[in-house]
């Protein structure tokens, strides 16, 4: 993995390819609400935007037996976009894979960081066809999986605020924080977790390093209130979501499960 991501080379080969590290950090109100107040007062290392607010709804979506997607570390997700009036404008599938495909690693590295690709297209409702998605390596990855049908397993709701900013000591560096409040719910809405305070720290362009000396700095700041989430909140819904399923569907699951351990690689060393 380079150490360096250039703004142009976050969209290489694919139009709908990105490949951006990050870092998930679950938390509880009160520290949120800390470090928005410190944020907003600019405090460093923050030097916020604009802010800029969404309400999203994700579905996360796989296929209707055996949770193929799950066992191969692969996460797909529906949503409706808005415009700023709210209205509606056109439904986007994502595609989430690890970041190497030949020796997948499903988790984070040793500093918590995600490195995935990131794939994206539209469609006319929310219900996405991989069909869309077989291209490069992901064509291969996917083998098998491209007649399947998928459905909707599980709702994420979350309400986020988002601000940009150089990490102090890499002026050229530009990282993003997140703050999304939210929680998972099932299909028919019958049953909703707990709510979750999460916060993401994103490398938009710049030097891993950057990211790394951030996630240090603000644990730091608020130690003990940061813990750094080893699974995506693709993962988390899913595994939240079992406990409502079937009994042939909790089976597959567990299935998946074994099979997903046993495909995870484990995390590499960063060139």
């Amino acid at each position: 993995m380079a150490d360096t991501l250039k703004k142009g080379a976050l969209r290489l080969k694919f139009k709908y390819f990105a490949l951006e590290p990050e870092v998930k950090f679950l938390t509880d109100r009160e520290t949120m609400e800390s470090i928005l107040e410190f944020i907003n007062g600019q405090g460093p290392p923050f030097i916020p935007e604009p802010v800029k607010r969404d309400e999203r709804t994700n579905v996360y979506c796989d296929t209707k037996h055996k949770f193929r997607l799950y066992s191969r570390g692969v996460e797909c997700r529906a949503r409706e976009n808005q415009d700023a009036e709210g209205e509606h404008e056109y439904y986007r599938y994502d595609v989430k894979t690890p970041a190497n495909l030949d020796r997948p690693n499903f988790g984070p590295d040793k500093d918590g960081i995600f490195f995935r690709r990131e794939y994206d297209n539209k469609g006319p409702d929310m219900h996405p066809a991989l069909e869309q998605f077989k291209i490069g390596k992901l064509k291969k990855y996917l083998k098998g999986l491209f007649n399947k049908e998928l459905i909707a397993w599980v709702k994420g709701s979350f309400t986020r605020s988002k601000f940009s900013f150089p990490p102090t000591g890499y002026p050229s560096s530009k990282l993003e924080i997140a703050f999304e409040t939210g929680r998972y719910s099932t299909m028919d809405n019958k049953h909703k977790s707990e709510n979750m305070y999460i916060i993401e720290l994103e490398l938009k362009s710049g030097k891993v390093e950057a990211l790394v000396s951030a996630i240090e700095q603000i644990q730091e700041r608020y130690p003990g209130k940061l813990h750094i989430c080893n699974k995506t909140k693709g993962q988390m819904g899913l595994e939240w979501a079992k406990q409502y399923m079937d009994e042939t569907q909790q089976q597959n699951f567990a299935e998946a499960t074994i099979k997903r351990q046993s495909r995870d690689k484990g995390p590499t060393a960063r060139m």
